[in-house]
């Protein structure tokens, strides 16, 4: 979650360098805490200063994210076959809309009312949780979305006997990426704490407080390689080879499969670019705070809030990219919703048919 300060006036630029809480004054509370204003600089836009304006666009992308990924987790719930060899996908994208789900409703409302209030008013436990949520929910979505990409390259290898595709090894695989999230995210609630400002009648803020900046830098720097560039590189390389395999291994296309083609090359470039948009801003500013001078005006302002936005879409768009463009679950979820008959009206075998060919 990004720190804000918000009003602060005469505050230019943060200073990573200040780690003793203790010692936090008017002049370095600029991105750690939580004030009044949106970190609009004195005399900033007063469009961009409007402290219900950040909170209304959160509200919305809130609202489409939880009643997206909510219906995912209800389809796939439901409708998830329990036969061998079935449901391996469903069962990730089940993962990944519930981390999806997490990261929406344990983090936009709160992140909303750094827009609203000028303090932190949710207590020391709170201010850990949250901010642990957010970092393990992440990362939970980001390495689920490497599984799929392996998941999707193993399916169209036909790959159906190896010890990766078994129900166990999914089982298996889901807990441990939940494990690994909430070990790599392990450091953020031991330096999120609550401190007071010198001379500063708002307050108490959510304050990331590290021993050292070397500390707060390496493990900036680990949280990109291992939840963003390391994932980034391995989605990249199993949709190319999920592409190459189409295009090379396979001879005498129909015009069926042709067709399907050109949707599976067109979907790999949609998913590619969902994760590439909609995390770099984040990590982007995470990394710039402590290795850098970040400025406060209305164009980081602007910066920032975008960042905030394409994480929060990136998790709402997450349903559309990998569930609903299935055609077995875009028909359960109609069904779920009493928009289309019964798959016994429509001579249907119900979830999971066609699967290699639906959807990545």
């Amino acid at each position: 979650m990004l720190n804000h300060s918000r009003g602060v006036r005469g505050c230019a630029v943060l200073d990573p360098g200040v780690t003793n809480c203790g010692s936090v004054t008017i002049a370095t509370l600029v991105t750690g805490g939580n004030t009044t204003g949106g970190g609009v600089a004195e005399g900033g836009d007063p469009v961009l200063s409007n402290p219900v304006l950040v909170p209304v666009l959160f509200g919305a992308i809130f609202l489409f994210g939880v009643a997206g990924n909510a219906l995912v987790v209800a389809v796939l719930a439901k409708n998830t076959s329990g036969k061998a060899h079935e449901g391996f996908t469903h069962l990730y994208l089940l993962n990944l809309s519930v981390a999806d789900l997490s990261f929406l409703v344990l983090c936009v409302p709160f992140e909303a009312t750094y827009y609203l209030l000028p303090r932190w008013i949710f207590g020391t436990f709170l201010c850990k949780f949250v901010h642990y949520a957010f970092h393990s929910s992440m990362i939970v979505s980001v390495f689920t979305l490497v599984a799929l990409s392996v998941d999707r390259y193993l399916t169209v290898r036909s790959v159906r006997r190896s010890f990766l595709r078994t129900r166990r090894s999914v089982h298996v695989s889901v807990l441990s990426l939940w494990l690994c999230a909430l070990l790599l995210a392990a450091p953020v609630p031991q330096h999120q704490t609550l401190v007071q400002v010198d001379a500063l009648p708002l307050g108490p803020f959510c304050w990331e407080c590290w021993d050292t900046l070397r500390e707060q830098r390496v493990y900036r720097v680990l949280t990109f390689t291992l939840s963003y560039l390391l994932p980034l590189t391995v989605i990249c390389v199993c949709y190319a080879k999920v592409l190459y395999h189409m295009n090379t291994r396979v001879h005498n296309m129909s015009r069926k499969w042709a067709k399907s083609k050109q949707k599976t090359t067109l979907t790999v470039f949609v998913v590619v670019a969902a994760f590439f948009i909609s995390w770099l801003p984040h990590h982007i500013i995470s990394l710039w705070v402590v290795f850098g001078t970040f400025p406060i005006n209305d164009a980081t302002f602007v910066f920032r809030i975008a960042a905030h936005c394409l994480t929060y879409t990136g998790s709402c768009a997450n349903p559309a990219i990998y569930a609903l463009c299935s055609l077995d679950v875009r028909a359960a979820a109609m069904r779920l919703l009493h928009l289309a008959p019964s798959p016994v009206e429509l001579g249907e075998q119900g979830l999971g048919h066609d699967r290699r060919s639906t959807h990545l």
